[in-house]
């Protein structure tokens, strides 16, 4: 009896399709507007009413981590990637590329990197594990001089 409390329930085909409606429009709308889109534009989208969207996501950062998960667990991975690579440098260099092209794919994703998810335990720790790959990275490409790299070219 208490293992059947603990085990998750599964939703319905109907909720679970309006879930990931809701998680695609979300993610539509966040590219535009950022995560400043009100909760009710985000409902307007998905094509359901305001009732069901916080019946699925009770608060806004609950969203924000379905909607992230899975650009944040590509950054982490691109941070332990470019940790891995021999050249401190190189591997700095196409990290910066990946997390650029993160946050011009979804410019809500620049905002999602600077914030705490204490309530979404994996955005959180893929999160702290990005920060610490790549903050590794750093500390190897300067002790390898890589970070101090400068152009003799003049710009006229």
């Amino acid at each position: 009896m208490e293992a059947d409390r603990k085990r998750p329930r599964r939703l319905r085909c109907d909720a679970e399709q309006n879930r990931d409606r809701i998680i695609e429009a979300a993610r539509r709308v966040y590219e535009r507007e950022g995560l400043s889109a009100s909760m009710a534009s985000i409902a307007r989208a998905a094509g359901v009413g305001i009732a069901t969207l916080f019946r699925r996501f009770p608060t806004r950062s609950e969203l924000i981590a379905a909607v992230f998960e899975d650009a944040m667990e590509r950054n982490r991975a691109a941070a332990v990637a470019a940790g891995e690579r021999e050249s401190a440098w190189d591997g700095f260099r196409e990290y910066v590329e990946t997390v650029c092209g993160l946050q011009a794919d979804n410019r809500g994703f620049a905002e999602v990197l600077t914030m705490n998810f204490a309530g979404a335990r994996s955005l959180e720790r893929a999160r702290q594990e990005a920060f610490a790959a790549f903050s590794d990275l750093i500390g190897r490409a300067k002790a390898e001089g890589g970070c101090v790299r400068t152009s003799r070219r003049r710009i006229s």
